[in-house]
């Protein structure tokens, strides 16, 4: 059931991206659209209107105070290379010179069917070799917007539906692209506020039995209930059992540091190799007082980039289990190498390896679950508080590097690569 929401969600919110980005993108070229079959034709007009008044100032200067020839000449010149009307008339009206005096008689013709803008112009010009002020009248032709905005109209049914479809078919791979990584970061809020919860229920439990413990001890010692009256003996284990509360409400609060301080760590480099040997003479007696075959094969200095308390944190862990669980005269084995790779960094690549013990596939698949121990009589002098393998872990995915823990025939590995 919460799998199925879990997918519906999923489903909802690239549905969601999808529409939403459909519609917006549609708007937006039907907007474009409309922009351009209203605008366009004024623009276009507009455009005309500016470039023949421009022409006609032009084509004034050049003719004014000519003589009769050579304003001809000149206007011939220029109503051959533009569409338009052009004459001259006299000042008292008679027409001297006109050229492509068909434009602006041809729709009288019922057989020629243009709809022509047009615009006209009379500028007053001198001629050199005559008297009195001339009248040059210019009308400029042009073929208006109309039948290109109808043709827009017409078009727009094709348009939008190519517009549609391109649409759904980039908001698809938007929406695929946006919710990707959103929906990974989802996942991951979600696995880790699942975690949050199991550990935070974990915790409470192993909390109830110390605390009932020492309460029913106390309340035995303070009414005189049979073997309770031997305060000495009892004040003692409630002592005892106050160091193990001591000892885990110790590691709760590490974890809770390290989750807000880990992120922000500074790291550097350091050298794998000495932190081992510092953290396995620490531990020398322990595994000289079991008879424990400790054997160090350091192939590689392993210089690592990372924060060096939590690395010698994750090594005594691990070299502590490590002799805690090997039975007496069997060995337990480092080993640190350097493995090389094309065209990158090589990895560095650690290995503790505890013989005379095997776990079965269900207990590996749990050892890193807060609070878990393999023996189930859950004895924390033998077994500890749980929380060893699972600090572990939550540093090394902290700082990106990957680890495994896998049983062969008769032993047990940890392995770890180091980016180097």
């Amino acid at each position: 059931m919460k799998n199925l929401k879990t997918r519906l969600e999923k489903t909802s919110i690239k549905t969601k991206v999808f529409f939403t980005t459909s519609i917006l993108a549609l708007t937006l070229a039907i907007l474009i659209l409309s922009l351009v079959y209203l605008l366009l034709p004024p623009h276009y007009q507009r455009q005309k209107e500016e470039n023949a008044a421009k022409l006609v100032d032009n084509i004034c200067r050049d003719v004014n105070n000519k003589s009769f020839q050579t304003i001809k000449n000149r206007l011939d010149k220029v109503s051959s290379s533009n569409v338009m009307y052009i004459s001259l008339m006299s000042p008292d009206s008679k027409l001297l010179y006109e050229k492509n005096e068909f434009l602006i008689h041809m729709n009288k013709y019922e057989e020629v069917n243009f709809d022509l803008d047009k615009i006209t112009t009379f500028e007053k010009i001198r001629v050199a070799d005559r008297e009195g002020e001339h009248t040059l009248r210019i009308t400029t032709i042009f073929y208006p917007m109309k039948d290109t905005a109808d043709a827009i109209r017409g078009l727009s049914p094709m348009i939008i539906i190519i517009v549609i479809l391109l649409s759904f078919l980039g908001s698809y791979i938007y929406s695929e692209f946006i919710t990707s990584p959103l929906l990974k970061i989802i996942d991951m809020e979600q696995y880790q506020i699942a975690k949050r919860k199991k550990f935070i229920g974990a915790i409470s439990h192993e909390l109830k039995t110390p605390i009932t413990i020492i309460s029913g001890q106390l309340e035995g010692m303070i009414y005189n209930i049979g073997k309770f009256k031997d305060r000495d003996l009892y004040l003692k284990k409630c002592y005892d059992t106050t160091q193990d509360l001591k000892l885990l409400v110790y590691q709760m609060m590490e974890l809770s540091k390290k989750e807000i301080l880990d992120a922000t760590l500074n790291r550097s480099y350091i050298c794998l190799a000495d932190i081992i040997e510092s953290v396995s003479e620490k531990h020398r007696f322990l595994y000289e007082e079991k008879s424990i075959n400790f054997s160090l094969n350091m192939k590689s200095k392993g210089y690592i980039y990372a924060y060096k308390d939590s690395v010698v944190t994750v090594m005594n862990n691990l070299i502590s289990n490590a002799i805690k669980y090997t039975p007496e005269g069997y060995s337990v084995i480092i080993v640190l190498e350097e493995q090389k790779r094309k065209f990158q960094e090589p990895k560095i690549i650690f290995t503790i390896e505890n013989t005379g013990v095997s776990l079965s596939k269900k207990e590996l698949k749990n050892v890193f679950e807060p609070l878990y121990r393999v023996e189930s009589s859950r004895n924390r002098d033998t077994g500890g508080s749980g929380l060893g393998l699972f600090f572990v872990g939550q540093i090394l995915s902290t700082q990106g590097f990957s680890y495994e823990m896998f049983s062969r025939e008769n032993s047990i590995v940890f392995r770890i690569e180091f980016n180097s």
